[in-house]
């Protein structure tokens, strides 16, 4: 059915006022030698195109997940994941690419099947013109998109297609705190797909705001509507309609360069290709939106952190590696890699590294195969066909304790998925930990998972001593809810002195090392072994910004 076009601009009024009564004390700096790029106004914000570029010169990446409710999808539930980068050539233009995938069941007209969707767009924007606290740019984009439905039987064939869209951004700075944006434009779409109507041309006007709260929180808003002919989502019934898109949240900065957005939205799109597409079906859903952002490059007077930094004891260096079944609270030093290598009995075995580009921050990749004594058995076995699994890492720090905070604390998340099956597996963890001056270090990590139909929640409890340098024994333990056995592990690791490398050895009754592995345990204790290498990569990673 139609949505009420004079419901949605009182919904959009209702939001404008809102923001506009919102408070803070901080005011967006100014981009200069002292400043990272994210310090300054806000360029892009998830829902909408704003009319402000990036400074010359800056490069801006960005990882991010939607997450919707399960329904019928099963498994992890319905998810989009996306990943792109900006980058600006001059003050006034800007070049980016982003890719967007979706593979979950969908029930359309009746139909249950499945309704994978990938986007990959290229676009660019053009600051037109700045007066009298207005700034007017162009935004075009264009590229390919992958839609497969069984309803529209696209499955093997008909499911590759081309998309552009056009936006004219208008921004006013009502104060340095607070900005109003306006967005007219025009997104084009293949007008049926083998037969079945689909969205063809879709002209929309978006309205939104951002504030700037403090130095490093941040809020935004928006409404964007859409009236093409057809529609912007398909409905339940396997008709198409005009939804309204809108996206509320909020940003903080983790670091000078790095961001964290949390959002809500019913949009289904994150490219400037697909921002205007509702959650299919009926766009209804409330979807929770995370995103990473991260600005490379470094300048003399570049604030490291917010917190200040010290020189690093070796100890404190140590202990920003991971224990053996817990995450450190701690972040590696900027520009090293941590190389990781195991193999233990029950035919388990795992490699992979993290990267840290920046302060509190770090990205890795893992590959592992569980262990398997043979007890393990029906949902519990993760990996169900003895397969190898990989997992994308992410971290970020928000308390130092090496540099003044009381204690130090993380956001862990993993995600991914077996190589054959596509088994997918979520984690999240939020791992704290103190230092005594003595050599005793404690850690407490809330952790959380999701696979098949199945959700893990346990808390890991641990404490590394250091007996001499570069010895450490290590003893954790992860109690869980709702009758499930706890995991254990008992270790050592020995950081040869003067030296890149470490050896570790364990038992443990966990089926892996990393993630779910962590809270799911076997029978037979499992014995393993295992090599750690870091590398400073920092020069190299500047030379590249």
């Amino acid at each position: 059915m139609r949505r009420d076009l004079n419901s949605f601009l009182r919904r959009g009024a209702a939001f404008l006022a809102l923001c506009t009564g919102l408070t803070g004390a901080a005011q967006a700096q100014p981009f200069e030698p002292g400043y990272a790029p994210l310090e300054g106004d806000i360029y892009e914000v998830p829902g909408i195109a704003v009319a402000d570029t990036m400074p010359k010169g800056t490069w801006q990446g960005h990882i991010g997940q939607l997450m919707a409710d399960r329904g019928n999808a099963g498994g992890t539930g319905k998810q989009l994941y996306f990943y792109g980068i900006d980058v600006a050539t001059s003050d006034r233009l800007q070049f980016g690419v982003e890719y967007t995938r979706h593979a979950d069941p969908a029930v359309i007209a009746g139909v249950e099947g499945s309704l994978k969707f990938q986007a990959l767009s290229f676009h660019g924007k053009y600051k037109i013109a700045e007066f009298n606290g207005f700034t007017v740019s162009a935004r075009a984009a264009g590229g390919y998109f992958y839609f497969s439905s069984d309803y529209y039987d696209t499955n093997t064939d008909g499911h590759d297609q081309w998309a552009a869209s056009f936006h004219l951004p208008v921004s006013y700075e009502i104060s340095p705190r607070l900005t109003f944006h306006l967005t007219p434009g025009v997104t084009v779409y293949p007008d049926e797909l083998k037969g079945r109507e689909f969205y063809g041309v879709v002209p929309s006007l978006g309205a939104g705001a951002t504030l700037r709260a403090s130095e490093r929180l941040a809020f935004y808003g928006s409404v964007n509507m859409p009236f093409g002919d057809s529609g912007n989502t398909v409905m339940s019934d396997g008709s198409v309609d005009n939804v309204p898109i809108w996206t509320v949240g909020g940003r903080y900065l983790v670091s000078p360069q790095v961001a964290l957005d949390v959002y809500l939205t019913n949009g289904f799109g994150t490219t400037p290709l697909t921002e205007i597409q509702a959650f299919i079906p009926d766009g209804e859903e409330p979807v929770l939106g995370f995103q990473m952002t991260y600005t490379p490059g470094h300048a003399p007077n570049y604030r490291s952190n917010y917190r200040g930094i010290r020189p690093l004891t070796e100890r404190e260096r140590h202990l920003q590696f991971r224990g053996l079944t817990l995450a450190s609270a701690d972040t590696l030093d900027p520009g090293m890699v941590l190389l990781t290598g195991a193999y233990g009995t029950d035919d388990h075995a795992s490699f992979g590294g993290v990267f840290a580009p920046t302060y509190d921050m770090e990205i890795g990749y893992y590959v592992e195969r569980l262990s398997d004594d043979g007890s393990r058995s029906g949902d519990r076995t993760v990996g169900r066909e003895r397969e190898e699994r990989y997992m994308a890492v992410g971290k970020l720090r928000f308390m130092d304790q090496n540099n003044g905070s009381p204690f130090s604390m993380s956001a862990n998340v993993q995600a991914g998925r077996e190589f054959v099956t596509r088994f997918g597996v979520f984690y999240a963890s939020l791992p704290m930990s103190y230092k005594f001056a003595n050599g005793l270090a404690v850690t407490a990590e809330p952790k959380a998972a999701g696979f098949s139909d199945e959700r893990l929640v346990g808390l890991g409890l641990g404490a590394n001593y250091e007996l001499w340098r570069g010895l450490e024994v290590i003893a954790e333990v992860t109690p869980m809810s709702g009758g499930d056995d706890p995991t254990w592990s008992l270790g050592a690791r020995y950081h040869v002195p003067d030296s890149s490398i470490s050896f570790e050895a364990q038992a443990t009754n966990t089926i892996g090392n990393y993630g779910v592995g962590t809270m799911i345990a076997q029978d037979e204790v499992r014995y393993s072994v295992g090599v750690n290498v870091a590398l400073d990569a920092g020069r190299f990673w500047e030379k590249l910004f």
